[in-house]
C-alpha cells in the first residue's frame, strides 16, 4: 500500500525545467503571464531581477497593470525564459557590453512587434523608450541572427505552452 500511495505522488511530480545563470551575466528574459509578455535585460542574478518584478511597484506588474488592473489580481501561471549573451563580453569593450544587450532588447520589442505568432495573441507590455540606443558597437549581423533566435525559440516554447 505504501508503495502504491508513493508512486501516485511520484507521478505528480514533474520538473519545471533550471535556470543556468551567474551572479553577473548579461542576459535578455521573456516573462509571460497570460496574454502579456514582458522583455527585459540584466547582467545580475537574474532570479532577484524576476522577483523584483512581481513586487507591488515592480516593472511587470506596473506594466500590467496600466494595461489591464484585473489581470494584476487574477492567479495565472506565470513562465519565465532567460537567453544567455554574454558571448558579447569577448566582441566589445566592458563599458559598452551594457549598451549592446540595450540594443538587442530594443531589437527584440521590435520583431516580437512584428511577430505574427505573438501580435494577435499577446499584448507586449514593456517598451525601451528610455532605454534604446541608437547605435551599437557590435554588428547589426551579430544582433539581427541573436534576435531572430530569440524570437523563433520563444515562438517554439511559448506554442507548446497555450
Amino acid at each position: 500500500m505504501v508503495w502504491e500511495e508513493s508512486r501516485s505522488i511520484l507521478s505528480m511530480v514533474t520538473s519545471a525545467g533550471w535556470i543556468d545563470t551567474a551572479l553577473k551575466k548579461l542576459q535578455i528574459y521573456a516573462i509571460l503571464r497570460g496574454n502579456y509578455i514582458y522583455i527585459g535585460v540584466s547582467d545580475r542574478l537574474i532570479v532577484n531581477r524576476w522577483c523584483a518584478h512581481f513586487n507591488d511597484n515592480g516593472s511587470f506588474m506596473c506594466a500590467l497593470r496600466r494595461v489591464n488592473e484585473d489581470e494584476v489580481s487574477r492567479e495565472r501561471a506565470v513562465h519565465f525564459f532567460l537567453y544567455d549573451l554574454s558571448i558579447i563580453e569577448k566582441h566589445c569593450k566592458p563599458e559598452a557590453c551594457r549598451r549592446v544587450l540595450e540594443y538587442i532588447e530594443h531589437e527584440l520589442h521590435l520583431y516580437i512587434g512584428r511577430s505574427r505568432f505573438f501580435t494577435p495573441k499577446f499584448r507586449l507590455i514593456s517598451d525601451t523608450l528610455r532605454t534604446a540606443p541608437t547605435n551599437c558597437s557590435i554588428s547589426y549581423e551579430y544582433i539581427e541572427n541573436a534576435t531572430t533566435y530569440m524570437v523563433r525559440d520563444l515562438e517554439e516554447k511559448v506554442a507548446l505552452i497555450v
